[in-house]
């Protein structure tokens, strides 16, 4: 009923020719909005009906057409584009100035350049992994048709014109780019127009050319075609745009009149783009298994703040990135708690009104980054691509092309919110002391996780242990090193705010552990940094204490098998020119590695089937994973286990353990083993545990408990479902026994096998997923960024040279260890990158603007203010 399998073969067809008819129907609706005085139409909600009504006028006369296509797709289409156009008719002045003012900026329309060559490739299959002989494209050629439209005689008329309105539409932005690029030059030559049409119809040329080497069949028509889009879409721009600049030129001449600034931004993309947002954290909050209540809470306090402190997210995310991880309560591994703050932000962020003197990017910085940009977003599209049927691993399971999105969801937040900091933060170094103090609060917050961590699994005086402290980082579960790269990244920034105390008594007030000040939240803050490194400190001696010191005798065969694990994930990346220049995507490596590992380092996966509306869990075949839900279990006391259990080969049984484990390593732990005795066939099978010795130390030093599910080392899948864990009065303690909202509340965790799930460089990480461009693009934007950051440094800008010490200390474990697996760690990594080499907003003078010209030291939160 709504869509027509002719009209809809395949999703992005689909989503195509839904976008060309709200584009359609966007025209009717600006016409008709212009039309006003001559056609009355009340309001935006009156010509939506209209429009949908007239979309179903449409569609129900397809019914009686021969080669119509009716689906109700369309109505909605239709009438969502009339009801956009009419309603945003009045702001495409404004937009058209907008657009004026950008292409004086020439990296925007390099940018654009880039973003529409690629979409043209992309549309026309250039990304794919094998391309055609010479030979067959040579044989391809032979049979073209040079006559003009002689393929359109061989299909229907409708088929025609569809095909030739998509030739018109794909061209037509080259056109447009070119009038563009011209605007910015005093007075127009006519011989401009003909040099459009020679750009389209080069651009077709190469398009045409390349469907020889991809299997397709070319079409000449295809080039006179683009040759004409092209120059009408020039022709038309370039009218637009001279109208434009007269209405510029005479507004040039009114007085500039200071107005309040307004309370909300005004309504446009942007708000939308905000909007939608709120609405998705909303939704997700609404369905989050966790405690809901308190998670609401906070984020409506974060909101309040947010529209009265707009530059606090500065300090909020930082602090909540390395403590604000529930993962292993929910089970969520796609979205999480840390998301729908950044989502609030963005979210917030739209409604809040720019700032009169924001932030300026400098020339190279918006070319690295944009180009970054670019490329990071055809790593996502390659390793999204071919979509994949959904089902109930999607969202749960990394080794899928949804994979995709989880570590993209870490790329598209640093675009949102650096984008955003363009427009509303106008004081680099009170952004600068915000984020500072932010992860000063994360630190300490961090600390007080590890120590807490150490006491209750290990002990203060236990120095024999060998247990690793992870932290709240639910990512470190493959054996990351997600909180390394945080401390050593985070340090400087509380030395920065003990150093920055008046005098010499603050170094020495540092040193015997105390502090004072003349503010109390500037106190408050130089205490916390203090408390912080102290932590720090101490729990880096205890874990030196420990026994790490051992490790060190393990280095040099550490480094061969690294370099070994290297060399094969180099070799994964394929020998063809696209996954070479291109990568294989964001999010490939686990199932890259999976599919082409020897079998000694194949991990066992979790999926989840469905089998006559039941879902059940299926372990494979597979070593070093296990899946586990922490249990509210009391020690010394008798429980039992229940699950139904099912293999297709004798031998298999399910292994069932309680232990006292916070994230990757166990420490106590009681075995139980459920054997599925009758081949093929569901069975039932429980047994008594006792949970002696586990849960035991008073709160809040009390250990969590898991209850952890292992196959058997059989060459076959264990299915498993209805697992519970039933105290003496039969309360079942499991939630999801079975399995019917798939990985939720469930975690998966690996200490034996790092290798499936990890890289081990974060150079041969970007490498592998986005290959040798998408790695030459952050090596200069780093390189740019730290140029940048060290000529401050050597000018004694000390906030400078924390960044640039914070940037040394992430890099120091990536280069050996996985980060940015994590997507919040692709975003702090991205924040340290760009925010601390943002140039200060200037007046006409030169002079530069600051925190205190533009709002009162009441209106900056937590206490910051100019350095």
């Amino acid at each position: 009923m709504w869509t027509a399998p002719a009209a809809c073969p395949t999703v992005a067809i689909c989503l195509g020719y839904a976008l060309l008819e709200v584009a359609a129907g966007a025209m009717f609706g600006v016409a008709w909005n212009w039309m006003r005085d001559r056609i009355s139409v009340p309001s935006a909600i009156a010509a939506a009906s209209v429009g949908f009504g007239f979309g179903l006028g449409i569609e129900l006369c397809q019914l009686f057409l021969l080669s119509g296509v009716s689906q109700g797709a369309s109505v909605i289409a239709r009438g969502l584009g009339i009801a956009l156009g009419y309603r945003y008719a009045a702001q495409l002045p404004r937009l058209l100035s907008f657009a004026l003012d950008w292409q004086r900026r020439r990296w925007w329309l390099g940018a654009g350049l880039v973003v529409y060559l690629s979409a043209l490739l992309l549309v026309n299959g250039w990304f794919r992994t094998r391309l055609d002989t010479v030979s067959e494209a040579i044989a391809r050629l032979a049979a073209v048709q040079w006559v003009p439209f002689y393929y359109f005689y061989f299909v229907s008329e409708q088929w025609a014109l569809k095909s030739a309105v998509v030739q018109v539409a794909m061209y037509a932005p080259a056109g447009v780019l070119v009038a563009l690029a011209e605007g910015s030059r005093v007075g127009r030559r006519a011989s401009i127009g003909w040099i459009a049409a020679i750009f389209g119809a080069l651009l077709a040329l190469v398009i045409e050319t390349g469907k020889l080497f991809l299997g397709k069949h070319p079409d000449p028509t295809d080039i006179l075609l683009a040759l004409v889009a092209s120059y009408m879409a020039y022709r038309l721009s370039s009218f637009t745009l001279n109208r434009v600049v007269a209405s510029r030129e005479d507004t040039k001449v009114q007085a500039v009149t200071t107005v309040k600034p307004a309370r909300l931004a005004a309504f446009g993309p942007g708000m939308v783009l905000g909007i939608i947002l709120l609405l998705f954290a909303a939704f997700s909050l609404l369905r989050y298994p966790g405690n809901a209540a308190w998670l609401a809470l906070g984020l409506g306090v974060y909101v309040l703040a947010l529209l009265r402190w707009p530059c606090g997210w500065l300090v909020v995310l930082p602090a909540l990135l390395p403590v604000l991880d529930l993962g292993q309560w929910t089970g969520w591994l796609f979205l999480d708690e840390f998301d729908l703050f950044v989502m609030v932000t963005i979210g917030v962020l739209t409604l809040v009104p720019p700032q009169e003197h924001p932030q300026r990017w400098s020339g190279g910085l918006k070319f690295l980054w944009s180009l970054w940009a670019i490329l990071a977003f055809f790593a996502f599209i390659r390793g999204f691509l071919p979509m994949e049927a959904l089902s109930a691993d999607s969202f749960w399971s990394i080794h899928g092309h949804t994979n995709a999105l989880r570590i993209g969801r870490g790329i598209l937040w640093t675009v949102f919110l650096l984008l955003l900091l363009r427009h509303w933060s106008g004081d680099r170094d009170r952004d600068l002391d915000l984020f500072a103090n932010g992860m000063t609060l994360g630190l300490a917050g961090v600390c007080l996780v590890v120590l807490w961590e150490r006491v209750t699994f290990v002990g203060w005086w236990n120095f024999t242990s060998d247990y690793r402290t992870v932290g709240a980082l639910s990512a470190v579960s493959t054996a990351g090193a997600q909180l390394e790269s945080f401390l050593a990244a985070a340090v400087p920034f509380a030395l920065l705010i003990v150093l920055r105390g008046r005098g010499f008594h603050w170094r020495a007030i540092f040193l015997a552990g105390l502090t004072c000040s003349a503010r109390k939240v500037a106190a408050r803050l130089r205490l916390i940094a203090i408390a912080a490194l102290t932590l720090t400190v101490a729990g880096g001696l205890a874990v030196i204490a420990t026994g790490t010191l051992t490790r060190f005798g393990h280095a040099a065969s550490d480094f061969e098998a690294r370099r070994d694990h290297w060399q094969s994930v180099i070799a994964l990346m394929g020998t063809t020119w696209v996954s070479q220049a291109m990568g294989r995507g964001l999010g490939a490596f686990p199932s890259t590695f999976y599919w082409n590992a020897p079998p000694d380092r194949r991990p066992s996966l979790f999926s989840f089937k469905n089998e006559e509306g039941e879902t059940h869990l299926r372990i494979g075949v597979g070593t070093g994973m296990y899946l586990d839900q922490i249990v509210p279990v009391e020690s010394a006391r008798h429980y039992t286990v229940h699950a139904r259990i099912r293999s297709a080969v004798p031998g298999a049984v399910l292994e069932i353990s309680l232990c006292d484990k916070w994230i990757l390593y166990s420490t106590e732990c009681r075995h139980v083993t459920l054997p599925a005795r009758q081949p093929g066939q569901w069975q039932t099978a429980s047994e008594a545990i006792d949970s002696s010795g586990l849960g035991t130390g008073a709160w809040p030093f009390r250990p969590t408990v898991k209850l952890v599910l292992q196959g058997s080392p059989v060459n076959a899948p264990l299915d498993v479902t209805d697992v519970r864990l039933s105290d003496t009065a039969g309360h079942d303690l499991v939630k999801n026994g079975q399995f019917a909202l798939a990985g939720t509340h469930w975690f998966v965790s690996g200490d034996e096998n790092p290798w499936p799930w990890n890289i081990f460089n974060l150079f041969i990480e970007v490498l592998f997923e986005q290959g040798w461009l998408g790695l030459a693009s952050f090596v200069l934007l780093l390189g740019y960024s730290v140029t940048r950051l060290m000529v401050q440094t050597w000018r004694g800008d000390r906030i400078s040279s924390a960044y640039l010490a914070a940037i040394i200390g992430f890099f120091v474990p990536a280069l050996f260890d996985s980060i940015i697996d994590e997507p919040r760690m692709r975003l702090f990594l991205m924040l340290l990158i760009v925010l601390p080499i943002l140039t200060p907003a200037r007046d006409n003078g030169g002079r530069k603007f600051t925190a205190a010209s533009v709002r009162t030291s009441a209106d900056l939160p937590f206490g910051a203010g100019p350095a």
